[in-house]
């Protein structure tokens, strides 16, 4: 089985109340499900989300990226919130 090279978040962003989409590198499935609190630092997601002053280091997209799975990336739902 080829190896899952990119992922498709479909990102919950509880903060603001909008869902968004990230195309990022590599199999980020085991975060599949998870919401993260923004104020819990050492977080191994929110360490991959936001820099250290709490700014997004992903690129979000308004529109789900398509092509992006049907070239073979993998889906997954994560989010974050203030509680």
């Amino acid at each position: 089985m080829k190896p899952i090279e990119r992922t498709v978040v479909i990102f919950d962003n509880g903060i603001d109340c909008c869902i968004k989409f990230a195309v990022q590198d590599g199999d980020l499935s085991k975060y599949h499900g998870a919401y993260i609190n923004i104020n819990d630092a050492g977080d191994e997601l929110r360490d991959l989300i936001f820099n250290a002053d709490g700014e997004f280091l992903w690129k979000f997209l308004d529109v789900f990226p398509v092509d992006e799975v049907r070239n073979g990336a993998i889906v997954i739902v994560a989010g974050v919130s203030e509680y």
